[in-house]
């Protein structure tokens, strides 16, 4: 592998989400410029729920996203994100999705009571 290094972050990342997530950039000493830095991420395929996703894991950080700098497009209206700064990296976070969230994924399926071959009547 390669050794983690030390960078600046002045203009935009994006981040294209797969089912499950993405991979993380692994940086040492990380510099944020909130001015200019904008971090977008399409998340169309995600399909994994709630969680926390690691997008970039460092050593140490100076400066953050500005929020009004983080795009997210395609994420399941069920799944609320937030972008969290932490000791060792930036991550998204996906709230909701739970069973207890009404999603037309969760509806329940009729199971087939009767038997085979016998016709059943609509209301």
């Amino acid at each position: 592998g390669t050794s983690p290094i030390a960078s600046s972050i002045y203009g935009e990342v994006k981040f294209v989400l797969g089912p499950s997530g993405t991979g993380a950039f692994d940086l040492h000493e990380l510099e944020i410029d909130s001015t200019y830095a904008k971090l977008t991420i399409n998340a169309a395929a995600y399909s994994a729920g709630g969680g926390n996703i690691p997008l970039i894991k460092y050593t140490s950080v100076e400066g953050s996203f500005s929020p009004d700098k983080v795009v997210i497009t395609g994420l399941d209206s069920a799944l609320t994100p937030e972008i969290d700064h932490l000791g060792d990296g930036v991550y998204l976070v996906l709230s909701g999705g739970s069973p207890t969230t009404t999603e037309p994924s969760k509806k329940p399926t009729p199971s087939p009571t009767r038997a085979p071959g016998v016709p059943t009547k609509e209301p």
